[in-house]
């Protein structure tokens, strides 16, 4: 299975992770650049201003990619031994970027649901798989701020729609 993250995939973390020029403290108060770049834990200093200074969009797109890279690709490709689609691969890697790889780690649930796919094309089962995916993408939503993310890439994972123009009543605006 080729793994990658697709333009599709990256616009709909970049939905969700904004872009901000200069560093900040994201929502658990640790310094961060782009498009959700962690530059370290902890509060942002005149140092990190410094060194970091301004960041343009490009920069911050592939920034984005290789950190989607580090925190979902090798792990999606690690541990992920079912066929998936690209939105699929797409919805584990939004997951992974916010997350980190934990969430798709060996013997962990959004794993273990994953590489549950049935093998036969029942659509009763594929049914139960993607409810199996959900519930478990629903396990990384914490703080529940974060529940509105994760049913989205649950949704993505199901539906293959990326933005609520198609239907997914829980994407970012």
């Amino acid at each position: 299975m080729n793994v990658a993250l697709s333009s599709k995939g990256a616009e709909f973390i970049k939905a969700w992770e904004g872009f901000r020029a200069e560093c900040y403290d994201d929502s658990a108060g640790h310094c961060t650049i782009g498009i959700g770049h962690l530059v370290h834990l902890g509060p942002t200093t005149p140092a990190d201003r410094t060194q970091w200074g301004t960041m343009t969009l490009p920069h911050a797109l592939a920034q984005a990619q290789a950190d989607a890279h580090r925190n979902g690709i090798d792990a999606i490709a690690q541990n992920v031994k079912v066929s998936l689609t690209q939105a699929q691969i797409d919805g584990l890697v939004c997951l992974c970027f916010n997350t980190g790889p934990d969430a798709l780690g060996t013997g962990h649930d959004v794993t273990k649901a994953v590489n549950s796919k049935p093998t036969i094309a029942d659509p009763a089962a594929l049914r139960a798989w993607n409810d199996r995916v959900h519930a478990a993408i629903l396990e990384w939503a914490h703080p529940p701020e974060l529940r509105r993310r994760r049913e989205s890439e649950a949704y993505l994972f199901a539906t293959g729609k990326y933005t609520k123009a198609e239907g997914n009543s829980f994407a970012n605006e």
